[in-house]
């Protein structure tokens, strides 16, 4: 098994720039029009009828198992529940199954290739294995993965309440469909597999977190199990927070983006296509990582000060409808 080196954030953003330094340097003014880098992308695609039917019917299960955790609660006794987390419940469940698979399966890619140890084989070859059929468990990562960011825009739009960051949802959901696709469409299969190890673990510890949150809100709750939920609350928070930190301030930057940025540089001959633009969008999304951050930094600070933690995605309507009800 070889090992890359981890760059330190220092040197981490002196090679990018060396790298961009060095593509910028070999560009002329053509290659810059927007008719070039359409042509580039057109002819690195890959993208069958059946890359696009399998998201689709993705869509539709992964909605189906939406539906069927739905009725399946719904069945059960949720009186004791307060309305608002009644209606939540559901979703938690349903997106702590999702990212769940989801993350044991990006897991199993990233170790069984070594992209966690060697970033840089996300590029190696890539100039040949771009033509070739993509591994079984990656290809079916990347049609689930779709089809899941499908439904939840959909849903999002035409199904689900109205919330206070419901615009900021879809967007999220747009430019997450389009970052996969685009990754999926290139081939970018190996780095996109270890962009999404870095994120989906957060997922799994929040909705862990929210699903203590609702039974330890419940109107009839008795004292110790009151104080287990407040215990293992707490402690899917801290574990959210720390995978937050270790996740996407430490190995997303120090592995995803150095790899994408920095190695792909190295393994391509030129470098990949519209290398600056996915460099890019990765980039993007590390500041959005921070952006977030400063709000989780702010609940965090919330807790420790003994405020109660709550969800704070309804919209007004449903919080006064809450406030009334205690």
């Amino acid at each position: 098994m070889e090992y890359d080196r981890d760059p330190s954030y220092v040197q981490l953003v002196t090679d990018i720039a060396e790298k961009f330094t060095e593509y910028s340097a070999s560009l002329t003014a053509d290659d810059l029009t927007i008719s070039s880098i359409t042509k580039t992308v057109l002819i690195h695609w890959n993208f069958s009828t059946a890359d696009v039917i399998f998201p689709l019917i993705a869509a539709l299960l992964i909605f189906a198992l939406k539906q069927i955790i739905q009725v399946i609660l719904n069945a059960i006794d949720l009186t004791n529940f307060k309305p608002v987390d009644a209606k939540k419940l559901p979703e938690s469940v349903f997106q702590l199954i999702i990212y769940s698979g989801l993350w044991i399966l990006e897991t199993k890619i990233v170790l069984d290739n070594d992209f966690l140890v060697s970033p840089s084989k996300t590029f190696h070859n890539w100039s040949e294995k771009r033509e070739e059929p993509m591994p079984t468990d990656a290809y079916w990562l990347y049609i689930t993965v779709i089809g899941f960011y499908i439904q939840a825009l959909v849903c999002c739009i035409l199904v689900d309440e109205r919330r206070k960051d419901t615009h900021v949802m879809i967007l999220h959901h747009i430019a997450t469909l389009f970052l996969v696709v685009f990754s999926f469409g290139m081939r970018f299969w190996a780095i996109g597999c270890l962009v999404l190890f870095c994120h989906d673990i957060c997922d799994i510890f929040l909705d862990i977190s929210k699903l203590f949150l609702y039974f330890q809100n419940r109107i009839v709750c008795s004292k110790p199990t009151w104080y287990i939920c407040e215990i293992a609350k707490s402690i899917s928070f801290a574990l959210f927070v720390l995978s937050w930190v270790w996740f996407r301030f430490n190995l997303y930057p120090r592995k995803a983006i150095y790899g994408a940025a920095y190695h792909s540089m190295v393994q391509i001959d030129g470098g990949p296509p519209v290398y600056p633009f996915y460099s890019f969008l990765l980039m993007t999304i590390q500041v959005m990582h921070i952006y977030w951050f400063i709000f989780i930094f702010k609940l965090l600070l919330k807790i420790l000060t003994g405020e109660k933690m709550r969800d704070t995605r309804e919209n007004e309507e449903v919080e006064n409808s809450e406030k009334k009800t205690d």
